[in-house]
């Protein structure tokens, strides 16, 4: 898997590219404004949860998930970018064990 870009302009989606708009949950913003803030919270939470896919997390860590899917497109995307660039990356050698 390649990781995406880096991102060098504010982002407007949570995942991959993050150029385009995702405007999935605009149709129920007005007429279901707390179905609407739900969804888009899960689906935050989804985004953030795909790179670390069979990776076991705690409760806390799950909790520190949560917490970042409340914050807008502008700050969660560059953590899901960065989750996707570490997941993509090359192991770093092992630090030399000894004196």
């Amino acid at each position: 898997m390649n990781a995406p870009s880096p991102l060098d302009r504010e982002p407007r989606c949570i995942r991959p590219p993050f150029s385009t708009r995702d405007d999935r949950f605009e149709n129920v913003v007005t007429t279901d404004p707390t179905g609407w803030r739900r969804a888009v919270q899960l689906d935050r939470i989804a985004a953030l949860l795909e790179p670390l896919d069979r990776i076991e997390l705690s409760d806390r860590e799950h909790a520190v998930v949560e917490w970042l899917a409340g914050w807008d497109i502008p700050t969660i995307a560059p953590v899901v970018r960065m989750l996707h660039a570490a997941r993509a990356a090359v192991p770093l050698p092992a630090k030399p064990t000894g004196p």
